[in-house]
């Protein structure tokens, strides 16, 4: 009798691991046929799935020029970057809608009116994206390295700064670039009226130097790359 306990104990051991092993295999093969699906699916068409924003995660836009709130989420990607997605809310409109921008090479991201009143600039990691609400479309991109921007009503342009030079976008969408200022960044920039000032980062010396941008002759003072 012992022998014949023992012997049923072991098949019955063997049997859960048959079905258990099973199990796992019929699961496995779901799983593959699912991943197959969804491959042939993603040829056609691209999908993301977003998390809810939080409430810590809306913002005001800078300035009294756009006090609408924006809100920021990261979609699902594949790879360790991910896209931008700001998303707002129009109040005379019964729906909203998202915008994914791909970031750039820097953490400097938000939104500010452009200088036609009509559109905005959507930078993203550094990289700027000219859309527009109303169409819903981005009509150009820039940079890639944009790192401060403020508007300037004073001359009815945009200014930005990379880590090397000050910008400009006017409300034809006409770019101006300085010479270069910085050998790699910049600090406690702001706009004096028609002026960009800041501090430009000597990695030679490690040291900082003041500098100033007259918008409207375009002359540059001081800097740290001559």
């Amino acid at each position: 009798m012992p022998a014949g306990v023992i012997s049923i104990g072991r098949c019955g051991r063997m049997c859960v691991r048959r079905h258990l092993f099973n199990f796992v295999a019929a699961m496995s093969l779901v799983l593959c046929l699912v991943t197959a699906a969804l491959w042939v699916r993603g040829v056609g068409r691209s999908e993301g799935w977003y998390f809810k924003p939080l409430p810590r995660d809306t913002f005001q836009a800078p300035g009294d020029f756009a006090p609408s709130p924006w809100c920021v989420q990261w979609q699902i990607n594949w790879g360790n970057s991910g896209v931008l997605s700001v998303q707002r809310q129009f109040p005379d409109e019964r729906d909203s809608w998202t915008g994914n921008f791909q970031p750039g090479l820097v953490d400097f991201r938000g939104v500010f009116d452009h200088p036609d009143g009509k559109r905005v600039v959507v930078v993203a990691g550094g990289t700027s994206y000219v859309v527009s609400p109303a169409t819903r479309t981005c009509s150009s991109t820039f940079g890639g390295q944009i790192g401060w921007c403020c508007n300037v009503p004073d001359l009815g342009v945009l200014a930005l700064a990379t880590l090397t030079a000050i910008l400009t976008l006017d409300r034809d969408g006409t770019l101006w670039q300085s010479r270069r200022i910085s050998w790699d960044g910049f600090s406690d920039l702001r706009a004096v009226g028609t002026t960009i000032v800041g501090r430009a980062h000597d990695v030679v010396n490690d040291e900082w130097h003041d500098f100033q941008v007259d918008l409207t002759t375009r002359a540059v003072t001081g800097g740290a790359y001559r």
